[in-house]
């Protein structure tokens, strides 16, 4: 908790304001300063007291659209589930961090991380919010997770086997469902066994050559791991060659 005690005791939040800002302009320099935006709110009402030049360019506000308004007021809550669980949770602790979605003054959708701590102005506890905008992250984590989707459902389905062997556990990390298919070998077997469980189904003649692919693909040196092909002779589920 940051502490600003000042002698004169006042009930009014403006009087509180105009009276810390003479006596600590050190606490409002590193406020209007910051940059992340941040806000003073009264946790009685829940209205803005004072907001930073990087709330207002976050928010898409002016400063006279904030003071002496809620956030609910402006537009800033997005009624929804999500919102409603957080909210519910802030109610019974204030002063911890939140990530979620707001809408701005202008109507568009931020993807915020608040944090919250309680600060005294002379006789009056107020609420100081630090918002940092993670909008980008919050987009660019969507779209991986989007694509990591995407690329699931190609490989779940492909009639190819596609893996991912992991050479310094020397152990499968990832091998398609069609590996069933085609070796008779399910692939919760892949990932368990330790070494290539292949092997013993290659013809004699290519398990050199098989050993040979997987100590280019081993290899440190560029040259060595370049990509390349290489055919083997080995036996399906039927026993076939």
């Amino acid at each position: 908790m940051k502490e600003i005690s000042l002698k004169k005791k006042t009930n009014s939040i403006k009087s509180v304001l105009s009276e810390a800002r003479k006596r600590h302009p050190a606490f409002f320099t590193s406020f209007y300063s910051s940059p992340v935006a941040k806000a003073l709110l009264d946790p009685e009402t829940n209205k803005y007291i004072e907001v930073n030049d990087n709330f207002l360019k976050l928010f898409e506000c002016r400063r006279s659209n904030v003071l002496n308004r809620t956030p609910r007021d402006l537009g800033f809550v997005i009624e929804n589930s999500e919102t409603k669980n957080i909210l519910k949770t802030y109610g019974k602790n204030r002063f911890r961090t939140f990530n979620f979605n707001v809408r701005s003054f202008k109507g568009n959708v931020k993807n915020v991380i608040i944090s919250t701590e309680k600060v005294k102005l002379l006789e009056s506890d107020l609420l100081l919010g630090h918002i940092i905008d993670n909008t980008v992250k919050a987009e660019f984590e969507k779209r991986l997770e989007d694509t990591e989707h995407k690329y699931s459902i190609v490989l779940n389905n492909t009639q190819n086997v596609i893996y991912e062997y992991n050479f310094k556990d020397d152990r499968y990390k990832y091998i398609s469902p069609s590996a069933n298919e085609l070796f008779g070998i399910p692939p919760e077997k892949f990932l368990k066994k330790e070494n290539n469980v292949i092997t013993p189904l290659l013809s004699p003649a290519d398990r050199k050559l098989f050993k040979d692919h997987f100590r280019m693909l081993r290899s440190s040196t560029g040259k060595a791991r370049k990509n390349f092909n290489v055919e083997y002779s080995f036996k399906d589920k039927q026993n076939n060659v």
